[in-house]
């Protein structure tokens, strides 16, 4: 039997949960990661872990698995119908984009292998989490929501810059602006996760695949990730692209 250790992550809203199995690294979120990420210290305790298990050369790979989400699209329109009514200031919309700017890229430029295990009510932001991982396997169940829709918005974490460059212009219009939800199968054959699993069997299914990821050499992961990541260099002045188009949207219910 794997002897595990598991550190709670020393903050009170313990958002996430970190463990060891040999040459991986797990990280359970174990809360809604968009009520809590405005908190600097949350912010400041996933980057900090996210540094140390890279400066980690006993770690090769990293699974995340997330929160299990029942009511995404509810919760998801509630909180951007907070912010139209004035109930977060200019500061707090500015600290949210750019703390989630801040976790996106530090996922693409980790020198460890990142595979995002997905499952339940998916909002459009926590797909694009996934995307910015190198693999995703998602439960048979998963549904993906363009909850921003809703509202009128944009998504934010970069669906447009990954979408567009791994399925093209057109599909990407069409996912973003014409489907309101996609299944796992669907996201699977255009692309968007790499393997369906049974519901019962995602946690199993990807520590298996990692752990045949960790069975590579670890400079074989690392140069390969650099390799297939070189053309995401634009993805910073992207993201911070995409926060002005979407505070062009959100800024003027602000002052209304």
């Amino acid at each position: 039997m794997t002897n595990r250790k598991e550190n709670r992550v020393p903050d009170a809203q313990n958002v996430f949960v970190e463990s060891r199995d040999k040459d991986m690294a797990v990280l359970r979120l174990k809360e809604d990661l968009l009520f809590h990420i405005q908190d600097l210290n949350v912010r400041d305790n996933l980057l900090h872990c996210f540094d140390r298990l890279s400066e980690d050369p006993s770690i090769k790979v990293i699974v995340i698995f997330p929160y299990q989400e029942i009511e995404c699209r509810q919760k998801y329109r509630a909180f951007f119908q907070d912010i139209m009514k004035n109930k977060y200031d200019q500061n707090a919309i500015h600290r949210l984009y750019n703390v989630i700017n801040q976790i996106y890229l530090k996922i693409t430029t980790l020198n460890k292998l990142v595979v995002h295990a997905i499952s339940g009510q998916v909002m459009c932001l926590f797909m694009n989490l996934s995307l910015a991982c190198d693999y995703r396997i998602a439960s048979a169940s998963t549904i993906f929501q363009n909850t921003y829709l809703d509202l009128g918005l944009l998504p934010k974490g970069g669906s447009a810059y990954f979408l567009s460059r791994r399925l093209g212009l057109g599909k990407a219009y069409e996912i973003l602006l014409l489907r309101e939800e996609i299944t796992a199968d669907e996201a699977c054959e255009w692309g968007i996760i790499n393997r369906v699993v049974p519901d019962d069997r995602l946690e199993e299914s990807a520590l298996i695949l990692a752990r045949r990821f960790a069975q590579r050499p670890a400079p074989t992961i690392e140069g390969l990730k650099r390799l297939l990541h070189f053309s995401r260099h634009d993805l910073k002045d992207y993201l911070e692209f995409e926060n002005r188009e979407l505070l062009k949207i959100v800024e003027p219910h602000l002052w209304e």
